[in-house]
């Protein structure tokens, strides 16, 4: 009898375990956390115009393919902001002192903008920046036109 709910045991908790695991491992492939990137190789580094942030550009190499991680560094403190998959090249420049453009995406450091290709919400956010300024004068103009 001990051996039945002994081994019944067992049991529940190997399920309760690959339960808990596929859980961890589906939310884990849904919703990817851009701080879990690999390091790449540092192929350029750009200061900001009041040289307070430094945007660095790793190209990173793997069997699955390249990849361009965007990094953002105030003294010590690292923060991603960019990765593009299926890339081996990249154009990055400071827009102003807050916003830096990386491959055409304009991204608000001020506001923590991101870029992710794993999610694509934020292939929107670089043109929502347009958008914004294309409505603005789109309302402007039809403003003038009532």
């Amino acid at each position: 009898m001990k051996n039945k709910i002994f081994l019944g045991f067992v049991y529940v908790m190997a399920f309760l375990t690959v339960c808990v695991n596929g859980a961890f491992s589906l939310y884990a492939s849904l919703f990817p956390d851009i701080n879990n990137l690999p390091q790449g190789r540092l192929i350029e580094s750009i200061d900001n115009p009041q040289n307070e942030t430094v945007l660095n550009i790793y190209l990173v190499q793997s069997s699955l393919g390249t990849a361009i991680r965007g990094e953002i560094q105030k003294g010590e403190t690292k923060e991603n902001v960019f990765w593009q998959t299926g890339i081996e090249q990249v154009e990055c420049s400071w827009h102003n002192k807050e916003t830096v453009v990386i491959n055409s995406f304009y991204l608000d450091i001020s506001r923590g903008d991101v870029y992710d290709c794993r999610n694509g919400t934020s292939m929107f956010q670089s043109n929502a920046n347009t958008a914004s300024q294309t409505d603005s004068q789109a309302s402007t103009s039809e403003k003038s036109y009532e």
